[in-house]
């Protein structure tokens, strides 16, 4: 699969990240503020299939409690084991 930084439409990436929040309950505003970026960031990559900076993923991947794998669909299950090992050091570089 080729990723760019734009594609057109929904991405399994966009979908995951959609699926996720909603299932949280979550606003792409709530989202956006916990991850520390603009909503647009969020519904950019839900709806439009824009691919945000590496560090805004590992944010959402963390807010969602869910690996960037599954989150990029490469996995099936959206597992933390990695981001539980992670998860501070990724967090104090935000």
């Amino acid at each position: 699969m080729t990723w760019t930084s734009k594609a057109q439409g929904s991405t399994p990436l966009g979908n995951r990240i959609k699926q996720e929040r909603l299932r949280l309950g979550m606003s792409p505003d709530v989202l956006a503020a916990h991850v520390g970026c603009a909503p647009s960031q969020i519904t950019g990559a839900e709806n439009r299939g824009v691919i945000p900076h590496i560090r805004i993923l590992a944010g959402i991947a963390l807010t969602l409690h869910c690996s960037l794998d599954w989150l990029c669909g490469l996995e099936d299950d959206p597992g933390q084991e990695i981001l539980t090992q992670i998860g501070v050091h990724i967090g104090n570089k935000m």
